[in-house]
């Protein structure tokens, strides 16, 4: 797209993304949406900034929050959609952005560790623990990437010899026990997920979810034997797979499986309610 109409075109996508969600919230229908490198509606692709597209993203951004929908948007040049220009000149740190390759992989897998984000194919999306930690958490600046900017601009000025290190580790810590105090004593609610309210579909315990997949926790007390194994026959059983097993006694149809003989196969996966073991229903031949 040329550059003087790029503004325009990045604004109809934009609304047409919009009536989207307003649709699908008529459905009953949460969306999700993901924007990949959102620096473009900040510039026209030369560097010049484009104000109207900008504008109109960060208004449409929050409309979607408001309907219940789950926006997501990343990039690498974090520097062009600070609204502050404090803010940006922080972030312009050789044109790196926020940190290097190696620190956001870490972050990523941290990320991934603590389930706040999740994987799909080749698509990340954030869990639903993820989006009550950002919806809930009461300290603003932890949620804002200005602060990180912040902190890498000081970094910067450290390795110039402009600032000294203590200085900033002090800030931090001081920082660190003013949040922990706000967090502690403020009312946000806990996070229960949907796990943590499983029955047992044959003893009714209490599930419980563990390293190797979910367990019923009267295996001691009452010898319950009912167990959902986080891999099976070579495929990992996701979160979504096992809750509709717990819940629904069935699972739609997984593709992937490997036998034993190395060839694939796709099933869904059945619990016998009587003896509490998972089988196999494999899906009818198209005839």
């Amino acid at each position: 797209m040329g550059e003087q109409i790029r503004a325009v075109g990045l604004q109809v996508i934009l609304e047409y993304v919009w009536q989207r969600v307003v649709a699908n919230k008529r459905r009953g229908v949460r969306t999700w949406v993901w924007i990949d490198e959102f620096s473009i509606m900040f510039n026209d692709g030369a560097g010049r900034t484009t104000h109207k597209s900008g504008e109109f993203f960060s208004k449409v951004y929050k409309r979607i929050r408001k309907y219940g929908g789950v926006p997501t948007a990343m990039t690498q040049n974090i520097t062009e959609v600070l609204e502050s220009s404090q803010a940006r000149t922080f972030m312009k740190l050789e044109n790196k952005g926020l940190g290097t390759a190696a620190t956001r992989a870490s972050i990523i897998n941290a990320l991934f560790a603590r389930e706040y984000i999740a994987k799909k194919g080749k698509t990340i999306y954030p869990t639903e623990k993820g989006i009550f930690l950002i919806d809930n958490l009461p300290v603003a600046e932890l949620k804002n990437a200005e602060l990180t900017g912040e902190w890498e601009k000081r970094l910067h000025n450290i390795s110039d010899g402009k600032e000294e290190y203590q200085k900033l580790i002090q800030d931090i810590e001081q920082n660190v026990r003013s949040w922990y105090e706000t967090i502690a004593h403020s009312n946000s609610n806990t996070y229960t997920s949907k796990a943590d309210q499983l029955s047992c579909p044959i003893c009714g315990a209490k599930v419980i979810k563990g390293k190797f997949g979910y367990f019923c926790s009267s295996k001691k007390e009452k010898g319950c034997n009912f167990s959902i194994p986080a891999e099976i026959c070579g495929k990992k059983i996701s979160d979504t797979q096992a809750l509709k097993l717990i819940e629904k006694g069935k699972t739609t149809v997984i593709k992937g499986f490997k036998a034993k003989s190395g060839k694939e196969f796709d099933a869904a996966l059945k619990l016998d309610k009587t003896t509490g073991k998972i089988e196999f229903e494999f899906p009818k031949k198209k005839k």
